[in-house]
């Protein structure tokens, strides 16, 4: 009879081994019993150097999950962590290269061993998407830049105030509904543009013909900013810079008044020396450069002439930027011209509005005084019996007055680009000689209004603020002085 049974958990086999009486004991040999393998084991990329792991874990007493990483699914598996209990998805990103395929398995270990493996899973990490992808605007076209992230080449695509279809990530071509900008192995390029647009962009990287990253956006609002921008006189030249995106400006032009005459007499008594005459106008559009500088010009008002009671007196000057000089007269002297107004790009006038002339010195007997200059480069006044002549349109310097004596001054001749005339210097109850208002401008100007005696051309506009006024008479007082004209200015819209 058995004398013994012993039973014991090994390799799951059963043994009969004799006893002291021959006869053989039964001794069953199991295995140790671990825990379920984990099932429906996932890989997805998640980046050119990321794959993203998920599984169904089966069991209820595992103290882990180790998970094997290999190259081809077959051979030099590896352990590349072992995660807590419970756990269901690890992402690694342990040495991934891009555009490389991994393969994966998992299983459950617990103190009674370990689990059977998971299923064979495997992702092959993405084509990197492009970083440091930036726009900005400058002159007329954006420049696009991105950092080198290892690729072969690049596609960048661009859309007028919409985006550009996407490109598959792993395709077999691409196919957008933009335009493709750019295709090479560089890290920069320029979009030509043009105003009041959003241009919107995707970069792609690319590994080799089929292989695309996930894009890299950006956008990039090309939009002019409009507002305008006021000019007044400053004795010297200013700058505008036109703004991004912004390819044509309004201009508005005043020419500097002219100023009146002196005025000396023996008694004071209503007189006639002339009134200075009102500065042109001048308007138009005219196309820019965007990010470029241009210069302003704002013509100074003519300064009002001189009185003198023993002989002599005081030229009044030509306002700056071409105002003539009034005439030297004996006892009254004429006013200057006021001086052109102007827009130019480098020495190229776009805009330009003359000076409005100068008027007239009064005096009674002998020695009277000259008329004043006018307009772009007016022409000093001397002792001529009529007005300088006007300018031709496009010329320089206007010409001056002819002499016929000293009986009454004449006025200084009138600017260039129609400047205004001088006016003929008075004696006492002659009819006032005024000093013209500045007239004209140039060919870009699509607007010309001339002054009409001391008033400047478009006199209503608000923007004027006062600007182009000829100098007034100087009332009854014996010894007066002219009045100088008001400075011209410059409105820029854009």
């Amino acid at each position: 009879m058995l004398k013994k049974c012993i039973l014991t958990t090994l390799i799951g086999l059963v043994f009969w081994l004799p006893t002291s009486f021959g006869q053989f004991n039964a001794l069953m040999f199991m295995k140790t019993q671990g825990p379920n393998a984990p099932t429906l084991l996932i890989a997805t990329p998640a980046s050119s150097s990321q794959i993203n792991l998920s599984w169904t874990d089966n069991s209820t007493d595992e103290t882990g999950f180790k998970i094997d990483r290999s190259l081809d699914g077959s051979t030099g598996w590896t352990t590349i962590t072992t995660t807590a209990a419970n756990v269901v998805a690890y992402s690694d990103s342990a040495s991934l290269s891009m555009i490389t395929t991994y393969y994966y398995r998992v299983y459950s270990s617990s103190s009674s061993g370990v689990s059977d493996y998971s299923n064979i899973a495997n992702a092959t990490t993405l084509v990197p998407t492009p970083t440091g992808f930036s726009g900005s605007a400058s002159g007329t076209s954006i420049s696009l830049s991105w950092n080198n992230v290892g690729v072969t080449s690049y596609v960048l695509v661009a859309g007028t105030d919409t985006w550009p279809s996407t490109v598959p990530v792993d395709g077999t071509g691409y196919s957008v509904s933009g335009q493709v900008i750019y295709s090479g192995a560089g890290t920069s390029t320029t979009h030509s543009v043009t105003a009041d647009h959003t241009y919107y962009y995707r970069l792609y990287a690319m590994a080799g013909a089929t292989k695309y990253s996930v894009a890299a956006s950006t956008s990039v609002a090309y939009i002019c900013s409009h507002g305008s921008q006021a000019f007044a006189y400053t004795g010297g030249s200013q700058s505008f810079a036109v703004p991004t995106a912004c390819s044509s400006i309004i201009v508005k032009a005043w020419g500097g008044g002219g100023a009146s005459g002196a005025h000396s007499y023996t008694t004071a008594v209503a007189h006639n020396s002339g009134t200075g005459g009102g500065g042109a106008y001048a308007s138009g559009t005219v196309a820019v450069t965007p990010n470029s500088t241009l210069t302003v010009e704002v013509g100074g008002g003519g300064r009002g002439g001189g009185y003198g009671t023993g002989g002599g007196c005081g030229i009044g000057t030509g306002g700056v930027y071409g105002g003539g000089a009034g005439g030297l007269g004996t006892y009254a002297c004429g006013g200057g011209g006021g001086g052109y107004s102007a827009v130019k790009q480098s020495s190229t006038i776009l805009i330009l509005a003359a000076g409005g002339g100068g008027g007239g010195g009064e005096r009674i007997g002998p020695g009277t005084g000259n008329g004043g200059g006018g307009g772009v480069a007016g022409g000093t006044g001397n002792y001529s019996a009529v007005g300088g002549t006007v300018g031709a349109s496009g010329s320089t310097t206007g010409g001056s007055g002819g002499n016929t004596g000293n009986q009454q001054g004449g006025g200084g001749g009138g600017g260039g680009n129609n400047g205004g005339t001088g006016g003929a210097g008075a004696v006492y109850s002659m009819v006032t000689s005024n000093g013209a208002g500045g007239a004209g401008g140039n060919s870009s100007a699509t607007t010309i209004l001339n002054g009409s005696g001391v008033i400047p051309g478009n006199s209503g506009d608000a923007d004027r603020a006062g600007a182009g006024q000829g100098g007034a008479l100087t009332g009854t007082n014996q010894y007066a002085n002219g009045n100088s004209g008001a400075a011209g200015r410059v409105v820029i819209s854009y």
